[in-house]
């Protein structure tokens, strides 16, 4: 087996661990990694649509003043697809089960 020489790592924040009972992500860091160099990141808040609690905004510093005039998940997750395409054909898979499972955007 060959070892991959490109890597993406995703990381985010959320509004807790529960798509299901309404949770969403706030904020979505990656890092793309080619031959264990960084040679791009990406981070950008997301607006979930409400507010989140005392208690989120604490554990990740995150307030609802710094989401209020971000794009919505469904918008940065596009953006970072397309800015993506033909690039890293893994990133745009981690994104989409990403949204599926975290987002509910599709």
């Amino acid at each position: 087996m060959s070892k991959a020489n490109s890597v993406v790592v995703l990381d985010f924040e959320t509004t807790g661990l529960s798509p299901t009972m309404g949770d969403r992500a706030i904020e979505i860091g990656a890092v793309k990694l080619v031959d264990g160099m960084v040679v791009d990141t990406f981070q950008q808040l997301m607006n979930p649509g409400f507010r989140v609690t005392r208690f989120i905004e604490d554990y990740t510093g995150i307030t609802n003043n710094m989401l209020l005039n971000a794009p919505n998940c469904g918008e940065v997750m596009e953006h970072l697809a397309i800015s993506s395409k033909g690039k890293t054909s893994l990133l745009i898979m981690l994104l989409l089960i990403s949204a599926f499972l975290m987002l509910n955007w599709i």
